[in-house]
Parts: C-alpha cells; sequence; structure tokens
C-alpha cells in the first residue's frame, strides 16, 4: 500500500529489463508510468481497476486475457505526460485526468464496498451525492494567454476525453498531442445538469456560461479558496 508503483518500476529500470507490465488501475499506471517516463523502457498495461480510463482510451481491451495480447504483441505508442503542481508544494505527473471541486468529491467519496460489488457505477452514485457541490470562483490562465474567470462546480484537466461508457467529456481531447483540454462545469441550479449532459451527448462545442472547453500545453489554475483536488 505504501507503494504504488514507484519503487517496483525502479528495480525494473535498475534491471534492465526490455519491458515493465503494470497490472492494475489508473492509479498505478500513473505511479509506473511518471518513474519510468523518458527511460526508452515501453510499458504494457492490464487493466486490473474499476475505471481504467487509460486503456479505454488507448483501446486496450479490459479483459486481462486480450490485454496481454497487446502486451506482447501490440504497437509501441508514444503518450504524453502532464505535470503536476500544486501550491501545497505537490510535483507529481497524471496521464489521465486532473480535477478540482465536484470532480475530486466523486473520486474520493466512492464507497470502496460498493465498487467491489458493482465496478464503475459506484462512481455515479457518488456522482450524484456530489451534485450539490458549491460553486467556486476561479481564474484559468491558458499559455501565456488573459486570465478567464468562472464560478464553476467542477474544473476538469483532461489528457483523455472519454469517460466510462463512451462518455465524451472532452472529445477533443487527444492523448498524444502535446496539448491539455479543460472542460469547466458551472450550472447554477440543479436543472442546468440536464442541458449540460445533453451538450456532452452530442458532443457540442459551443461554450456557454453552464460549460466551457479550453486548451493549451500549459493550464494555471487559481481557485477562492481551498477546493478538492485529484489525478490520475
Amino acid at each position: 500500500i505504501e507503494d504504488p508503483g514507484h519503487g517496483q518500476t525502479r528495480e525494473a529500470l535498475d534491471a534492465q529489463v526490455d519491458l515493465i507490465v503494470a497490472a492494475g488501475g489508473d492509479g498505478t499506471i500513473r505511479a509506473v508510468c511518471e518513474t519510468a517516463a523518458r527511460s526508452g523502457i515501453a510499458i504494457g498495461v492490464l487493466p486490473h481497476g474499476t475505471g481504467n480510463l487509460l486503456a479505454r482510451n488507448l483501446d486496450i481491451p479490459v479483459n486481462i486475457r486480450d490485454a496481454m495480447d497487446v502486451v506482447f504483441g501490440g504497437q509501441d505508442r508514444a503518450i504524453d505526460l502532464a505535470t503536476f503542481t500544486s501550491d501545497a508544494g505537490d510535483d507529481t505527473s497524471f496521464l489521465v485526468m486532473a480535477g478540482l471541486g465536484m470532480d475530486a468529491m466523486i473520486m474520493t467519496g466512492v464507497n470502496e464496498d460498493l465498487k467491489k460489488r458493482i465496478g464503475y457505477l459506484a462512481y455515479f452514485v457518488s456522482g450524484v451525492k456530489a451534485l450539490t457541490f458549491p460553486r467556486v470562483k476561479v481564474k484559468i490562465t491558458i499559455d501565456d494567454q488573459e486570465p478567464v474567470a468562472f464560478k464553476a462546480r467542477t474544473v476538469v484537466v483532461g489528457n483523455v476525453g472519454f469517460l466510462q461508457g463512451g462518455i465524451p467529456l472532452l472529445p477533443d481531447a487527444q492523448i498524444d498531442d502535446g496539448l491539455l483540454d479543460v472542460v469547466v462545469i458551472a450550472p447554477k441550479r440543479f436543472l442546468g445538469w440536464l442541458s449540460i449532459v445533453a451538450r456532452v451527448i452530442s458532443r457540442g462545442k459551443r461554450n456557454n456560461q453552464r460549460l466551457a472547453r479550453l486548451r493549451g500545453t500549459k493550464i494555471h489554475i487559481e481557485a477562492e479558496k481551498p477546493v478538492p483536488m485529484q489525478l490520475d
């Protein structure tokens, strides 16, 4: 538990292996890839978690036997690794998504026993509970542009675009384009979620006060007060 993959990956690199196979969820895969980044050693992914968003966005089968075929017979692919830094002194990386506000409440509020029984549907249950997360003032700066202010319930920075079930939260995101995609979700009332769901499913691109998407190589987010954060 105290080492989600960093130490094991360093041992594998020291042993000069040709391939590292990471079996686990997105958090485990992140730890392995963060340590092995720029080493030139390929990483094989065996999706053994609940969400497995990295595998799903890379079209790696979630069936372990089929995923193993990809590990040993698939095509190597270079992907982006995003750097994450916070005022709290965190300095790490992520492969999938980083979020603050309601998104983090969903991830941290999942009941582990329920997750074991029903899988990623447990995130839906947690999401319903998190719908009441209050809006928070944030300023978002993309690269060297002027900051843009929002009053958001959640902000998600994505290196990939699709959630479980193929939901296109950031439909234009590509894991190897050198860019990060941002979605700001800011409904004023509960009914505002209906139009957001419709826009996400229909892949509507127009920005408005309820949902806005941004893109850049460097994203700086400043919240008016401390808010929960998560990354994978």
